[in-house]
């Protein structure tokens, strides 16, 4: 799992604020988390299970106690998410210095896939209406409706 999405729930990234402070069990974090934003121990249990999988956490087994901390080196897991993402940022340099945004998107406003709209211009609608063969407004006619809807409330039929 990538740490972008493994910090991306609020739930996990406050179990490693605690956990940054140091190690704590896993009742003592179920109790913290159910009294800061009422989560449910089960729910912690789960979250949990995710730090641990992904390398964020480590689990020592201490009689019934189970401690859980941060592993020394989870931030550099951070690190390499970010360094994705700089990479990515760095071979888009040479595009953005040369506009290439602005001319793609110039190209789709030509193409009519993009319109732009003044403020207070009416909001097209979603869709139009059905059109059918020779440009017919079908909907308006009926058709393709369904005769259930005439008895929707279900009583045609009662005596």
């Amino acid at each position: 799992m990538h740490p972008f999405e493994v910090l991306g729930d609020v739930t996990r990234r406050e179990l490693v604020e605690v956990l940054a402070i140091g190690r704590q069990t896993s009742g003592d974090l179920a109790s913290i988390l159910h009294e800061r934003r009422a989560v449910g121990w089960s729910s912690v249990s789960q979250h949990l299970g995710v730090l641990l999988e992904s390398g964020f956490v480590v689990v020592e087994q201490d009689g019934p106690r189970r401690w859980y901390h941060l592993r020394d080196d989870w931030l550099d897991l951070v690190t390499a998410g970010l360094d994705e993402l700089r990479h990515a940022w760095d071979e888009g340099a040479s595009s953005r210095e040369l506009g290439a945004g602005p001319a793609v998107m110039a190209r789709r406003i030509r193409s009519g896939d993009v319109v732009l709209r003044e403020p207070g211009d009416p909001v097209p609608p979603l869709r139009d209406a059905r059109r059918g063969r020779n440009g017919l407004d079908l909907s308006a006619r009926g058709v393709g409706r369904s005769h259930w809807s005439d008895d929707a409330d279900g009583s045609s039929d009662l005596d």
